[in-house]
């Protein structure tokens, strides 16, 4: 899901024993909501994934310093922010500490449409997250490096933007 809509908010209320995963990709898709109602939506996640936009306007919403903040507020199996060439930084707890792994790519791909690269990503992070036994370094470093591919396969074509 990513819109903070009453029909998606009552859709995965109803959700038993199933994983949600959240991206918000877009500060439009946050600014209009209420610190409560929005805390009331990500609750129900357990991998939500921002992009380096929208984190901080996210943490200044509610009221959080950083990441690892909203980890915890959250409850989260796994925050994923996202920071385009950059890579990203994945956080999740281990032994009950926080850890935060920070990836970058090995290869920087020629953009020619950056249409679709986050939710290839996203996609692709959601496909490893659900088939995994756990989170830990591995995990993140293998599911980094087939979701940055994916993003780079995406980003070398015309994607859904027309001129």
């Amino acid at each position: 899901l990513d819109k903070f809509e009453t029909v998606n908010l009552e859709f995965i209320n109803n959700i038993k024993n199933k994983k949600v995963c959240l991206d918000i990709g877009h500060v439009r898709f946050i600014e209009h909501f209420s610190k409560q109602y929005l805390i009331n939506f990500f609750k129900n996640g357990n991998l939500v994934q921002l992009n380096n936009n929208v984190a901080p306007l996210l943490f200044e919403r509610l009221q959080i310093e950083n990441e690892f903040e909203l980890f915890d507020l959250l409850d989260l199996d796994l925050l994923v922010i996202t920071k385009g060439k950059k890579g990203a930084s994945f956080i999740f707890k281990e032994n009950d500490e926080f850890v935060c792994v920070d990836k970058s790519p090995e290869v920087i791909a020629e953009v020619v449409d950056s249409s679709g690269a986050g939710d290839a990503f996203f996609a692709t992070v959601i496909k490893e997250y659900a088939y995994a036994d756990k989170i830990d370094k591995n995990f993140i470093s293998h599911t980094f490096d087939i979701a940055n591919k994916a993003s780079r396969d995406v980003i070398g074509q015309l994607g859904s933007r027309r001129n």
